[in-house]
């Protein structure tokens, strides 16, 4: 199952930069120097969805230098650091689009942060790590270039379509079924679990969490980000039959039809998530408010969403946060 947030909606060649902060490996090594810079990656790995290109935009005033030494590589294979998203370069804004992105950069610091920074940041990454991809499809929430030494990399599926449509080489192992279905084989297996806009899709979000549990672990770790139940495209999503959705999706922003799944939004809240991972440790549950992308295609519709969703920001009413991204420990 592909996530039905984030495909990209532009075909113009994109530039995407990494860097990893530098900071303590899992064996306490803090390695010097400057900080390093990954090769590029995709685009649809990096932006939220609806903005069409992006010109250029800086999240990172650090100073940074392109990965130059066999040093340099074997560092970032090992997990040193964290990554950050640092700009994203296109030539020209997607006609019918917002194109001014870097207006609410501007205007509102939550539009500034890369998308998939935080996400990214809470991965517990090192040397031999073994990694559960829950719904990973076509494109896997951890990219092969920012996988550690020896990571041994399985992804979950009940796609055989959407996995047969990855890259070559995107995973070691590949299993065909469903996240709330009883997997006995992937129990105890994995160190970390990871989903990137998936679990909306999935119902009952009670058997699902608690698998997710069953795969890691001792001390193993879940990192993952829903859609919010109660955002202003979640309801409009819910109201709508799946077939009028996929052709809103098409026609207003963009997305191939392929690349829109039903979603049931399952237990996705603020409180129902506290609830879930009630039996859980080091529990992190961060509302996130960027749904302004859904309604690009009419500037003045735009500009009416974000009043609301700048009082729901500033009120504090979680419940009605557009995504949630998760961190929580077995």
């Amino acid at each position: 199952m592909a996530d039905n947030e984030t495909q990209p909606h532009a075909s113009q060649p994109l530039e995407v930069f990494y860097q990893l902060r530098p900071s303590t490996n899992a064996k306490g090594y803090r390695p010097p120097g400057p900080i390093l810079v990954a090769k590029p990656l995709a685009f649809a790995a990096c932006c939220q969805p609806g903005y069409g290109a992006f010109r250029l935009i800086e999240w990172c005033s650090v100073k940074t230098r392109p990965i130059q030494s066999a040093t340099d590589r074997a560092r970032l294979r090992a997990g040193f650091g964290a990554v950050v998203l640092v700009r994203v370069a296109t030539e020209s804004p997607v006609a019918g689009r917002d194109p001014h992105p870097d207006e609410l950069a501007v205007s509102r610091p939550r539009y500034g942060e890369a998308w998939l920074e935080p996400f990214y940041l809470r991965l517990a990454l090192f040397a031999g790590v073994t990694i559960l991809d829950v719904g990973a499809g076509r494109r896997p929430s951890v990219p092969k270039e920012l996988r550690p030494a020896r990571c041994h990399y399985v992804a979950l599926d009940p796609s055989p379509q959407e996995l047969a449509a990855s890259p070559q080489g995107s995973y070691d192992e590949v299993v065909i079924g469903d996240v709330t279905d009883a997997l006995p084989a992937l129990a105890g297996r994995f160190d970390l679990v990871v989903s990137w806009q998936v679990l909306e899709h999935v119902r009952p979000m009670e058997k699902a969490v608690a698998n997710l549990r069953t795969f890691l672990r001792p001390g193993g770790h879940l990192v993952a980000q829903v859609s919010g139940r109660y955002s202003a495209f979640a309801i409009l999503n819910m109201a709508s039959p799946h077939q009028v959705s996929t052709r809103a999706m098409q026609r207003l922003l963009g997305r191939a039809p392929e690349t829109v799944f039903r979603a049931h939004y399952d237990h996705c809240t603020y409180s129902s998530l506290q609830r879930l991972l009630s039996q859980w440790r080091q529990v992190e549950i961060v509302p996130r408010y960027r749904g302004a992308g859904y309604f690009a295609f009419s500037r003045i519709l735009q500009r009416a969403y974000l009043v609301y969703e700048d009082w729901v920001e500033a009120k504090q009413h979680r419940n009605l946060a557009t995504h949630f991204l998760i961190s929580a420990a077995k």
